[in-house]
């Protein structure tokens, strides 16, 4: 009976199912190119590479191939299959009444409702984790086996979370003290999560070679994350404390709890818990709701674990406090992605029953997907191309740079797109290897749309310079392709036959000081300039259990002028192309046109934090120089 009405309560307030119209900007162009890889089967890890892996699109949904189908099926998959885990777990607890189980039901059910769509996903596995992790016998090996092959499946999903999943079941190994239990949940773990992950990818038409190049290149986008996508909110440091503060809180309820499976329920937790403070803390912005979200889950399950002990009268006042710092982020972060659940939502949500709605959604499926593509149909007019520029293209294939892929979609384009099809996500230079290679290969495509980035154009994501986020991608381009056609928002670029430039040319190196002007060699061509920071101990440690220091650069051109970027710290050692330097969408289009641009005369390196460059006080700094082939 539990198990019915879980399930029923699951399908009415957790069942999520959207399509995200395909509109342009940066979020939807990267949503869009990972639904595209996935329906046209591309090789991941090889022609496509991606923070989200071959199933990503469950999460984020666009209306292509057979996308919304298998969304379909695999939410109420979800959906049936947390209201089961909730049943189980919640049956495993000892000493609940019947009506108790009833509620603490309820209340799983809604913490799972207001997760973001992917941590629904994670939710799930870390429910079935402590399931195994808290029973004995065959039924915990049961449920371990089942969150192992969730782990493995949602390796294919989104990396980060897949590695997070792996991580907390290897820890879930550890905090047993019987060693043969220990092996025997360290073998099912492996034999299941392999499972999970072989039989979902040979499924998605991967091939048993084309393993390593996924996880070598998941691997590459998960290590270089931190250091290129850090971002430290306004008033961050109160969000970060309210956090702490949460967690030393919690640690004290269960500390003072009697039974030793309430602390080994903390215990399994750490490690979802450290996942979702990443999450949160690296990229402050809108990210930082995760960790309040997955907080409201965390607590309903130390809730039912306490409940035996403490009762209702015991148990409210101490969920009352602990709620209190994880309100603090919906009271100082105003930006919200589309998927967010809102502070009053998470009041609402046992009564808003989404899940209902989203099901009437499947009544008039077809009618829905025709409104999302008239939305998406609208959107789309903005990026069309002037007829002449089509006209040129004709059927040839085509990229787009540094980042919009809409336009794909809304010109009919035939697309070839670069493995890393977003250019503020190459932030190794492994990476930014595999997308040179690409642009510098015979079979590179014949045309590539260049359109204006944000502020001038001329800018990436979190003021970063353009030309800095990949450089040797970046010269690839530059260096094979002409401008076919131009107009004030887009550059059409053909590639050429040969090309341009003669290999770099080292002018020699030097050691840089933070905040002080350096002045550059001035050579004729173009000035390159690759960087390297001595990363201390101490900063890496920093770096993995919270984020990194951002890395500014200010150039300091000829006629006196300044500008400041952010720089990519795992790319810099490339070569940042300095001069001739283009600071607005127009002075882009004449530096691809005849290689006229401003000359830089100094540069300086700011450290965003007085601790970055105490513990790395200097940089090593190596110029080289660009010169047209033919040229002395």
């Amino acid at each position: 009976m539990l198990a019915a009405l879980s399930v029923i309560a699951s399908l009415s307030m957790s069942f999520s199912f959207s399509i995200i119209p395909m509109t342009p900007d940066l979020d939807p162009s990267f949503v869009y190119s990972f639904n595209h890889a996935a329906a046209h089967g591309l090789k991941w890890g090889q022609d496509f590479i991606s923070t989200y892996g071959p199933y990503g699109y469950l999460v984020s949904t666009m209306d292509l191939g057979h996308l919304v189908r298998t969304k379909i099926v695999f939410s109420l998959l979800l959906a049936v299959a947390t209201g089961l885990a909730v049943a189980a777990y919640v049956r495993s607890v000892p000493d609940l009444g019947p009506g108790t189980q009833v509620a603490m039901m309820l209340a799983l059910v809604y913490a799972f409702s207001v997760q973001a769509p992917d941590y629904q996903w994670f939710a799930l596995f870390v429910l079935l984790f402590l399931t195994g992790l808290l029973a004995t016998g065959g039924a915990g090996l049961v449920a371990y086996a089942l969150a192992g092959v969730l782990a493995g499946f949602y390796t294919l999903t989104k990396l980060s979370l897949g590695l997070g999943a792996l991580m907390t079941l290897a820890s879930g190994c550890l905090v047993v003290w019987r060693p043969r239990l220990a092996a025997y949940r360290s073998a099912v773990t492996i034999l299941a999560a392999t499972g999970g992950f072989l039989i979902a990818w040979l499924a998605c038409g991967g091939t048993l070679a084309g393993v390593r190049p996924y996880l070598t290149t998941g691997w590459e986008v998960s290590k270089g994350y931190s250091s290129a996508m850090s971002l430290e909110a306004e008033r961050g440091w109160i969000e970060a404390a309210s956090f702490l503060v949460w967690f030393l809180l919690i640690a004290t309820w269960v500390v003072r709890q009697p039974s030793l499976r309430n602390r080994l329920a903390l215990a399994g937790l750490l490690v979802p818990l450290f996942v979702a403070w990443k999450h949160a803390m690296v990229r402050q912005d809108e990210h930082v709701a995760i960790l309040a979200r997955f907080g409201i889950f965390v607590m309903a399950v130390l809730l039912a674990e306490a409940l035996p002990a403490w009762r209702w009268r015991g148990t409210l006042p101490a969920v009352a406090l602990l709620l209190v710092p994880l309100a603090v982020p919906w009271t100082i972060t105003a930006a919200r992605p589309f998927y967010a659940v809102t502070a009053p939502d998470m009041v609402t949500s046992p009564l808003a029953f989404r899940g209902l709605r989203d099901l009437a959604r499947l009544s008039h499926l077809a009618e829905y997907r025709e409104r999302v593509a008239q939305v998406s149909q609208v959107a789309l007019r903005a990026v069309e191309l002037p007829q002449s520029m089509r006209t040129t293209i004709g059927r040839a294939t085509v990229d787009v740079y540094p980042w919009d892929t809409s336009y794909v979609a809304a010109n009919g384009l035939s697309w070839d797109n670069r493995p890393f099809p977003s250019s503020f996500n190459v932030y190794t230079p492994a990476l930014d290897a595999a997308d040179a290679a690409f642009f510098e290969s015979p079979n590179r495509p014949e045309y590539l749309i260049w359109h204006a980035g944000f502020v001038d154009g001329e800018r990436s994501i979190d003021g970063r310079y353009l030309l800095w986020d990949e450089p040797r991608t970046m010269r690839a381009i530059l260096g094979g392709y002409d401008i076919a056609a131009a107009d004030s928002r887009v550059i059409l670029l053909r590639a050429r036959a040969r090309p341009r430039f003669a290999p770099p040319r080292q002018l020699g190196s030097t050691t840089v000081p933070w905040n002080t002007w350096v002045p550059v060699p001035q050579a004729d061509g173009v000035l390159l300039a690759a960087i390297s920071i001595d990363t201390s101990l101490i900063m890496r440690a920093v770096g993995t259990v919270f984020r990194d220091d951002a890395v500014l650069l200010s150039v300091l051109f000829s006629a006196r002028e300044q500008a400041i970027y952010r720089a990519v710290p795992g790319n810099m050692g490339s070569g940042l192309w300095l001069s001739p330097f283009a600071a607005t969408f127009p002075e882009l289009r004449s530096l691809l046109e005849g290689g006229s641009g401003r000359r830089v005369v100094a540069i300086r390196f700011d450290a965003s934090s007085p601790l970055l460059a105490t513990l790395s006080p200097s940089l090593q700094v190596s110029w080289s120089q660009l010169t047209p082939l033919g040229t002395p």
